[in-house]
């Protein structure tokens, strides 16, 4: 009884040391490729109680809000990436905890790339993914309320992760045909050799002309090919099938 309790009193403070660290690596960023693009924002915004137009400044509300409160409280665009950071890492070493029977392995492969790509640059993204984990349980439970809730919650903060609203209502098929997974993957690397950038970018701007996704499009920088046999894609298959 005593080893299981040591052992609970262990992974809490490595859990917690590991938390502390992470957030503060990201909460410090400096002058990363994003980093000028997200003190743009908070330069552009107004603090609480005043008018202001969010028509031509790029951010989801709930980010835009955010920055307007830190704004208002004087704390500075490190409020915002501070109050980023501890939220996102937070709430993913706190999700591996409570549904990882492998904790230390979920941390290192979150810190590995997740977490040096995803919280240290691409803030909002971070903590909208961060958020939509919760709502993966859902899924399972099929409890639509509750995971649009989560979801449509990490979606003011960076609207790609909608596209798990696709996963909610194919998730039954996959339940039924799991083997489905395979030809969907292989589908992707066949697309990914048939498709070039120029025919992606004309077919989702004509047909999903969606300004949270077509910003990218037009900037070679954030889209661009990095090959079907990139050591991130590839490391994704093996976890996916692990």
């Amino acid at each position: 009884m005593d080893l299981i309790e040591n052992t609970l009193t262990i992974r809490v403070i490595i859990l917690i040391f590991i938390g502390l660290l992470l957030a503060t690596l990201a909460g410090l960023r400096y002058g990363d490729r994003d980093y000028l693009n997200y003190l743009d924002t908070y330069d552009s915004v107004a603090k609480l109680f005043t008018d202001f137009d969010a028509t031509d400044i790029h951010g989801e509300p709930g980010y835009l809000l955010l920055n307007r409160i830190c704004k208002t409280l004087g704390l500075g665009s490190i409020g915002v990436f501070t109050i980023m950071s501890f939220s996102s890492v937070t709430l993913s070493l706190n999700f591996f905890r409570k549904h990882s029977p492998y904790f230390l392995i979920a941390v290192l492969i979150y810190f590995s790339h997740v977490f040096m790509l995803r919280d240290m640059m691409q803030i909002r993204a971070g903590l909208a993914a961060s958020i939509s984990l919760y709502a993966l349980k859902y899924i399972d439970k099929r409890k639509f309320l509750p995971f649009i809730l989560i979801l449509l919650l990490g979606a003011s903060m960076h609207g790609g992760v909608l596209i798990l609203i696709i996963v909610y209502f194919c998730y039954p098929s996959y339940l039924k045909y799991p083997r489905s997974i395979i030809y969907v993957v292989a589908l992707g690397f066949v697309l990914g050799l048939v498709l070039n950038a120029g025919l992606i970018e004309a077919l989702i701007t004509r047909f999903f002309n969606i300004p949270a996704v077509t910003i990218y499009l037009a900037d070679p920088e954030y889209f661009a090919s990095l090959g079907l046999f990139n050591m991130v894609l590839i490391k994704n298959v093996i976890l996916l099938f692990s």
